[in-house]
């Protein structure tokens, strides 16, 4: 490609740029508001659709009055999430019980690849340029950064992602595991336990953490995780780490006011009647 053609279109925006710039220098700049993102909704239709619109309904009023207090922690939204994807899943494969219980996996796969010129990666990755200092006698020429040169990045390849059932049919524990591997390699790894317990609804939620790089990821082991306790007029859900997918919680099993008071909350959502409280 001829880097002149490609670095005078850039100039020419900049300049309109610049000069939109200067009718607007004193005008206010007005801060985004975050949308309000209510409780996810059951749209599927079907036995196991009824059941999940039957397990959250007499938590979704609540849900969406946290919703009115949360910008940025949207840990509310993770069971009607779930519940939604699952029984849009089963309605799509016409999944049916067996012995009580849903077990399927639903899957999608395929080749993806990507290429990139250089202009579009400095995009992407937010690279703040830097001017080369003027030395006499010498003329820096930004037409040779390279930045602006003839590199592509190509990757991607041969990808999977898959969605693991295995809940009562009554939904009343149940767990879903997710998984993502690009040629082989896991690139993503989700679990969700869930439970219901009197009047409360227990859940757990974990995702490994990655590090992206240019052109890989690495996994340091580590693990998102959010566990939650919802009723109807309260709730209390809190997001922390963990080290190893080992030390993620089972719904069934947690002893949820005991290891609320023993992990370091990286955010949290407390509720009772209409006091609430949002940590982001």
């Amino acid at each position: 490609m001829n880097k002149a053609r490609l670095i005078l279109p850039l100039l020419l925006l900049a300049l309109l740029l610049s000069g939109c710039a200067a009718n607007q220098e004193n005008a206010p700049q007005a801060s985004p508001t975050p949308p309000i993102v209510e409780a996810p909704e059951v749209e599927a239709q079907g036995a196991l659709a009824d059941a999940a619109r039957s397990l959250l309904a007499p938590y979704e009023a609540y849900l969406n009055q946290i919703a009115q207090q949360c910008k940025n922690n949207l840990s509310y939204t993770i069971p009607g999430d779930m519940m939604a994807k699952m029984a849009k899943d089963a309605q799509e494969m016409n999944i049916q019980p067996i012995s009580d219980r849903y077990q399927f996996t639903w899957r999608q796969s395929g080749q993806h690849t990507y290429q990139l010129t250089s202009l579009q990666l400095q995009e992407s990755l937010a690279l703040e340029a830097t001017p080369a200092p003027h030395i006499m006698g010498q003329d820096y020429d930004p037409m040779e950064d390279q930045n602006t040169g003839d590199y592509v990045a190509a990757g991607g390849g041969a990808y999977d992602r898959s969605y693991t059932y295995d809940v009562a049919a009554d939904l009343s524990s149940g767990s879903i595991e997710i998984t993502n591997t690009l040629n082989g390699e896991i690139t993503g790894h989700e679990i969700f336990t869930f439970c219901k317990w009197q009047d409360q609804l227990l859940f757990s939620y974990g995702a490994m953490e990655l590090t992206a790089n240019l052109d890989t990821l690495e996994n340091s082991g580590a693990y998102l995780v959010t566990i939650g306790k919802i009723e109807k007029n309260a709730a209390d859900i809190i997001d922390y780490m963990v080290y190893s997918s080992a030390d993620i919680p089972h719904a069934v099993t947690m002893d949820y006011d005991a290891l609320a008071a023993s992990v370091s909350p990286l955010a949290r959502i407390l509720g009772k009647g209409n006091q609430i409280k949002v940590t982001e």
